[in-house]
C-alpha cells in the first residue's frame, strides 16, 4: 500500500512537471508573437531607424530582457518577422513544376492567389512594406539582404523551368525566350506591388495588378487568359 501511495506521489509530480513544462513553453512563445506584433507595428509607424527596442518592449508590454531573450538585435527581429510572413508564392511555384498540363494557366492562378494573399493577410502587406520601404541594406545587413536576393532569384528560376515546361507541352511558341518571359513576369509583380504599397489610397491590388498581368500573358504566343 504504501509503495502504491508513493508512486501515485511521484507520478502526480511527473505530471505537474510536464504539464508546468508546457505552460512555460507556450507562454515563452506567446511572449514571442508580441514581440513580433509589437515592432511590426513600430516599423510601419515609426520607421526601422526611429524603432527602438524600448519602443518595441513597452508596445509589446514587456521588459528588453525579454526581447533579448527570444532575439539578439533589431536585425534578428526583422529577420523573424520576414521569416514569419514569407512568400507563398515560392511554394506554390514549385508544385505547379509537377503539373504536367495548363502551365501558363497556373502560373497566371498561381500570382492572383499570391495577390489576394497579399490584400487580405494585414501582416503579409506590414511586412512587404517594411521590406520595401523600411529596410536600409545601405547600414550593411548583407544577411537580410542576401535573403531576398535569394528569394527573388530562386522564382524567377522557377518561371524559367515553368515556362520551359509550357513550350515542351506546347503552351508557349518555341521563339519566346524562357529566361526573358520570367523576368517579365518578376519585375511585373516586383513593381505591381511596390506601387500599390505605396499608394495611399490602397486600391484592390488584385484587379489592378492582374490587369498588368493579363497584358502580359497574352503577349506571350499561343496563350489565352
Amino acid at each position: 500500500m504504501n509503495n502504491q501511495y508513493y508512486v501515485s506521489k511521484l507520478k502526480i509530480k511527473k505530471m505537474g512537471e510536464i504539464t508546468m513544462a508546457r505552460k512555460t513553453k507556450n507562454d515563452a512563445l506567446e511572449t514571442r508573437e508580441q514581440i513580433l506584433n509589437a515592432a511590426e507595428w513600430c516599423y510601419n509607424t515609426k520607421g526601422i531607424g526611429g524603432t527602438t527596442l524600448n519602443m518595441i518592449a513597452q508596445k509589446a508590454n514587456c521588459t528588453r530582457g525579454a526581447i533579448y531573450w527570444h532575439f539578439r538585435d533589431q536585425s534578428d527581429i526583422l529577420q523573424a518577422l520576414l521569416a514569419r510572413s514569407k512568400w507563398t508564392l515560392q511554394e506554390r511555384l514549385e508544385e505547379i513544376v509537377f503539373f504536367d498540363s495548363n502551365i501558363l494557366t497556373n502560373i497566371r492562378s498561381c500570382l492572383i492567389g499570391y495577390l489576394n494573399e497579399v490584400q487580405t493577410d494585414v501582416s503579409k502587406r506590414y511586412s512587404l512594406e517594411t521590406l520595401i520601404y523600411q529596410c536600409d541594406f545601405s547600414q550593411g545587413d548583407e544577411k537580410l539582404l542576401s535573403l531576398q536576393q535569394g528569394r527573388f532569384s530562386r522564382i524567377i528560376e522557377l518561371l524559367v523551368i515553368l515556362f520551359c515546361k509550357a513550350k515542351e507541352y506546347g503552351e508557349l511558341q518555341s521563339s519566346i525566350c524562357c529566361h526573358t518571359a520570367a523576368l517579365l513576369v518578376g519585375y511585373t509583380l516586383v513593381g505591381g506591388l511596390k506601387i500599390n504599397l505605396i499608394n495611399t489610397e490602397k486600391e484592390d491590388i488584385t484587379s489592378s495588378i492582374i490587369y498588368v498581368f493579363d497584358m502580359v500573358f497574352l503577349s506571350l504566343p499561343s496563350f489565352s487568359a
